[in-house]
């Protein structure tokens, strides 16, 4: 009676080692499919400066009197153009005669943006260099305007814009 107790103890003892490691080797196995799962799919951030940059540089193309405009490239349709800086280097006749400079984003109504002009060194050269937040929508015509007295503006006088599109 006593081994039938004992067999019957160790049968039991079986079927609960038996079944621990089955336990186990299912939760290893888990912990494999787990692992073993797709990487996360990366988000990416579309309006991101960087990843749609915007920089054009324009010239005049032929000596102007004023009013003077530097025009750019339309703004592609499906996008926004967001300008947040502006650059240029004229080469003027008087630079005294200056009125006003700016840059409109080509709406109607437009929005623009004022432009300081300094005098460097040589008294027929201004350079404008200026952070600006202006918005072109789709389809517009971005440029800039210098107005006033500036006797002959030059034709190698030029204008940068910087920004980024912004899908729509």
């Amino acid at each position: 009676m006593q081994n039938a107790i004992v067999g019957r103890k160790g049968a039991a003892a079986i079927q609960v080692l038996a079944f621990i490691g089955l336990s186990m080797m299912a939760v290893i196995i888990s912990a494999g499919a787990v692992n073993a799962q797709a990487p996360p799919t990366m988000i990416q951030n579309t309006d991101e400066p960087a990843r749609n940059p915007y920089q054009q540089q324009v010239t005049l193309g032929s000596d102007c009197t004023g009013p003077c405009y530097f025009e750019f490239p339309r703004v592609p349709a499906g996008t926004r153009l967001r300008i947040t800086n502006i650059s240029c280097w004229l080469l003027v006749g008087d630079t005294n005669g200056i009125r006003l400079m700016y840059l409109t984003n080509g709406d109607t109504p437009s929005a623009q943006a004022f432009l300081p002009a300094v005098a460097q060194g040589n008294a027929n050269y201004l350079i404008v260099n200026a952070e600006v937040n202006l918005y072109g929508n789709a389809g517009r015509l971005p440029y800039i305007t210098v107005d006033g007295n500036t006797g002959e503006l030059s034709s190698n006088s030029a204008c940068t814009l910087s920004g980024y599109y912004v899908t729509l």
